[in-house]
């Protein structure tokens, strides 16, 4: 059984062990329990003694007029009586303190506090009629009675009714029971009775455990506190510094009764080996823990449970609020939009790209403008379609040939987009391609780690609520692409018109790795995630979404027989010859001039012949420089929490589980470098600890 487990008083209880030699019996002991033996035979004390010379004093007068010596047997003549074996002496009280029966026994338990008194109270009977005027005598048994008992007056001539009455009183805290022996003073052979004395500490128990709480109990909730006490020894003392109190305690502790409210204090009645030992010093922690056993109050006190032997200590334990388990991993999705704020000269360069799907001559004729120094037949194509070739606008078309080229390259491409959902959403309903890179995912995964160093199991920050650039790294690992547009997709299917990009198909690096600094609020459930550089390829990302996912959705997946459209050759070829213009053994640029010419603009179709192959040759590397130029810049991406971020331990077992939510997302603010220009803008996240 566990110490708190004995039902004991709620003050520290030492039961002594004594021998009585009664009349015609032998001499028995007993430890522990009722004062009282099996058989009714008494209490199991030491001999008597008769009442000192010191104490004569104390005896009251007689109400005849003359005092007895009570150092020496009382004769008849003192007292006017005559002796008889019929004569006995009974206690008052008919039920002792400790709930036994007084009534007809030859002892009676009471109880008194350390420096508290009592009333002893006993009746005087002669031939079944009380003696009135009779004395009675009151004598603590032994050293150590006399030396905690003061029984005054130690002896009383009784009343009409036969009661005698006296009054101990505690004068020595030495928790334990005693003997205080009730004789006849003026019969011999009365049969003396005995009190048996049990004295409890006032102090109470030798521990006492209060709570004194430092947090806000309006918002911090729990559902128990656990109490645990560590005995020092020899060269371990159980210091609190070296305890990680919401990790993993040492063993061999004792665990103390569980309370539920912080002002309920707990008493150890008793402790293993404090008597025979006289000191002992503990360590003791108290956890306050929700039903699932989350922590979230702890606090602990390796100095106050200093105990001493028949004292009673009150150790205060200090609870604070404790932060939970930030030990991830969490995964991290993140909605970004690749197009918003972007310097000019950025905006610029997409448009160019995207402008061969919003209006495919125009697209092309603006590759050929941004070349037209390079090769004349470009700057002549660039001329035959725009208005101004210095600032060309698709929708500002030269008069002439503009409307020829648009007429013979939508006519190619009318076939090709009916076979595809998405060209059909792009070229009939005016979908913007572009919008494409406004609605992106990010997938990465946040990993908290303990500290570096220590023995902490645990991700937790420091004492001021930082954590370290070692404690906190970031994977990047997948883009998500939606195209939802004539998708036929259920709304409650959130995973329809995803396409997923893992970060090797436009990164040198399978994943893409950054570490940071945070810090929590006071309150643990804030989160702010310090400014951090990450090597994000912006253009290799936009480039990798337009050859994998855009080309080969609108033009072509190579299921038709026709070669699959995933290069930019490939897209220009399609613009200007249809798939046919794929093919090896075809042409493509005579096919394309062949076309012009049979649409009337014959007088062009050598030059058209000559900008195509120029298209073919140089639009290549120039749409993927134009791209790839993007990632000048080395780790262009800046990246903290715009605000704090909501922390949620969902199923309250100390452990955070998630970062925001989904209806109520963090905010990352984006610092992005491009060109040795900044676009800043926000993008929402939220995470969720990976199962």
């Amino acid at each position: 059984m566990k110490l708190w487990q004995i039902p004991v008083r709620t003050a520290c209880v030492i039961t002594l062990t004594f021998t009585l030699l009664a009349c015609g019996s032998d001499s028995s002991s007993q430890t522990g329990g009722s004062p009282f033996d099996n058989n009714g035979n008494g209490f199991t004390g030491g001999g008597f003694d008769t009442i000192g010379d010191d104490d004569v004093s104390l005896v009251p007068d007689n109400p005849r007029g003359n005092k007895p010596d009570v150092t020496d047997p009382v004769d008849e003549a003192d007292t006017g009586t005559t002796t008889s074996s019929t004569a006995f002496l009974e206690f008052v009280e008919t039920t002792g303190d400790d709930g036994q029966p007084c009534a007809g026994e030859p002892k009676c338990g009471v109880t008194v506090f350390f420096n508290g008194d009592r009333n002893l109270n006993v009746r005087y009977v002669r031939d079944g009629v009380p003696v009135a005027s009779g004395l009675v005598t009151f004598t603590p048994v032994g050293s150590e009675a006399e030396a905690v008992l003061s029984v005054k007056p130690n002896a009383a001539y009784t009343e009409s009714d036969g009661t005698a009455l006296t009054k101990v009183e505690v004068i020595g805290n030495v928790p334990g029971t005693y003997e205080v022996r009730v004789a006849a003073g003026d019969d011999p052979t009365v049969i003396p009775i005995s009190f048996v004395v049990l004295i409890e500490s006032k102090l109470g128990p030798p521990l006492i455990i209060k709570f004194d709480p430092q947090y806000d109990k309006t918002t911090i909730k729990f559902a128990k506190i656990e109490t645990t006490l560590w005995k020092h020894k020899p060269g371990q003392s159980y210091s609190c510094a070296s305890l990680d109190l919401t990790g993993e305690l040492p063993s061999g502790g004792l665990g103390l009764p569980k309370v539920q409210k912080v002002d309920q204090i707990i008493e150890v009645p008793t402790l293993i080996g404090l008597a025979e030992e006289g000191s002992q010093q503990y360590t003791a922690i108290a956890l306050g823990k929700t039903n699932e056993g989350g922590i979230r109050v702890a606090g602990c006190n390796d100095t106050d449970a200093a105990l001493q032997y028949g004292k009673s200590t009150t150790v205060t334990i200090p609870l604070y609020e404790v932060p939970p388990d930030y030990t991830g991993p969490f995964e991290v999705t993140t909605f970004l939009d690749l197009t918003s704020a972007l310097p000019p000269s950025v905006q610029q360069i997409l448009d160019i790209v995207f402008g061969l799907f919003e209006s495919p001559a125009g697209g092309l004729a603006l590759i050929a403008c941004a070349l037209q120094d390079e090769v004349s037949a470009l700057e002549s194509l660039c001329g035959y379609v725009f208005a101004d070739t210095e600032n060309p606008e698709i929708g500002e078309w030269a008069p002439g040939f503009a409307g020829l080229i648009i007429e013979v390259v939508d006519g190619l491409l009318i076939g090709l987009i009916e076979s595809t959902a998405i060209g059909k959403a792009i070229f009939y309903t005016g979908k913007d391609i572009g919008q494409i890179l406004t609605d992106l995912e990010l997938h990465s995964v946040i990993e908290m780690l303990p500290k570096p160093g220590t023995a902490m199991k645990k991700a937790m920050p420091d004492q001021d609520g930082f954590f370290s650039k070692d404690q906190c790294l970031q994977e990047w690992t997948e883009v998500v692409v939606k195209w939802t547009l004539n998708a036929g997709c259920d709304p409650g299917d959130p995973s329809c018109g995803y396409y997923l990009f893992n970060f090797a198909e436009f990164s040198s690096k399978p994943v893409v790795v950054s570490s940071f600094e945070a810090n929590v609020s006071p309150t643990f459930y804030d989160m702010n995630i310090s400014p951090h550089s990450v090597n994000f390829q912006y253009g290799a990302l936009l480039n990798a979404i337009i050859k994998k996912f855009m080309l080969p959705a609108i033009f072509g997946d190579g299921k038709d027989g026709y070669p699959k459209v995933d290069e930019y050759d490939e897209v220009l070829k399609v613009f200007m010859c249809g798939k046919e213009g794929l093919l090896p053994q075809n042409d493509c640029c005579q096919m394309f001039a062949d076309d012009i010419a049979g649409s009337g603009g014959g007088a062009i179709s050598s030059t058209i012949k000559l900008a195509c192959n120029a298209l073919i040759d140089l639009g290549v590397g120039f749409l993927e420089q134009q791209l790839t130029g993007l990632d000048l810049d080395v780790d262009n991406l800046t990246l903290q929490t715009a605000s704090p971020c909501k922390l949620y331990d969902v199923d309250e077992d100390g452990r955070i589980d998630n970062w925001g939510k989904v209806t109520e997302p963090c905010m990352w603010n984006m610092k992005l470098n491009l060109f040795g220009l900044q676009a800043e803008f926000d993008a929402e996240f939220y995470a969720v600890r990976k199962k």
